[in-house]
């Protein structure tokens, strides 16, 4: 049984410029500069919503931002352990979302603080936890495989870009023809700015480079990810000559 909760209905969407004679939709994929991308579309004025929501249906041009798998993975994982699992609130989820703040079910503990730090999770950890992790790998959009989003869309024209240093400058550059302007503060939602974030991230990232077996494990669930990152024409741009 998948403890990842179903995702039934695609509904991340992502943005689009407003001009209606060449459509330009942004895939909004979590944990890929998400935060940081969608803050600048934003303040330029690009709206957000699903693709039936735009001015037409035909996307004439697919703006795709992809990660290393294994890396997202990492961050995604610490994201959902230090959010949703250290941070447990113990309320019937089959009627409320994650975000109720009502009734508790009777006879639970209302945990106000979190359950537990990174530091005591990686105390704890032990080889059940470590096969739950890596027999699951996919426990919620932060997890779920990059090419699931892209490939909610029909469009074959897709510029792709790549999280690495010089994505900010790139991304900036392929726009300079409308262009984007950055706000003067940008929060990037960072997850190193959280410590028990971080210190998961930091463990597990350790974990998988010293047993291959796990790297491997992930490798065979985000194939997918990796075949079209393999396929993908990055943009890269000179910024000092263009």
């Amino acid at each position: 049984m998948s403890l990842m909760p179903t995702l039934q209905q695609f509904d991340h969407g992502g943005y689009w410029h407003p001009a209606t004679d060449w459509l330009i939709f942004y895939c909004l994929i979590p944990k890929n500069a998400s935060s940081w991308t969608s803050q600048v579309l934003s303040h330029n004025g690009w709206m957000r919503g699903k693709i039936d929501q735009c001015p037409k249906r035909s996307i004439d041009e697919l703006i795709v931002i992809l990660r290393d798998p294994v890396d997202r993975w990492v961050a995604g994982i610490a994201q959902y352990l230090s959010s949703y699992v250290l941070n447990s609130h113990w309320f019937d989820r089959s009627k409320y979302n994650q975000g109720y703040q009502g009734n508790y079910i009777v006879g639970k503990p209302n945990f106000i603080s979190p359950v537990m730090t990174g530091n005591q999770f990686i105390a704890a950890y032990n080889d059940v936890t470590e096969r739950l992790l890596f027999e699951q790998i996919a426990f919620d959009d932060h997890t779920q495989e990059q090419s699931w989003f892209v490939d909610h869309f029909e469009c074959e024209n897709r510029t792709y870009f790549y999280v690495d240093e010089s994505l900010q400058s790139n991304f900036i550059e392929k726009f300079k023809s409308i262009p984007l302007n950055v706000p003067d503060y940008c929060d990037r939602n960072r997850g190193a700015d959280n410590e028990n974030h971080r210190v998961i991230y930091d463990f597990l990232h350790e974990r998988i480079r010293s047993r291959p077996y796990l790297r491997n494990a992930l490798e065979r669930y985000y194939r997918r990810d990796f075949d079209m990152i393999e396929s993908a024409d990055f943009q890269q741009f000179d910024i000092h000559t263009v």
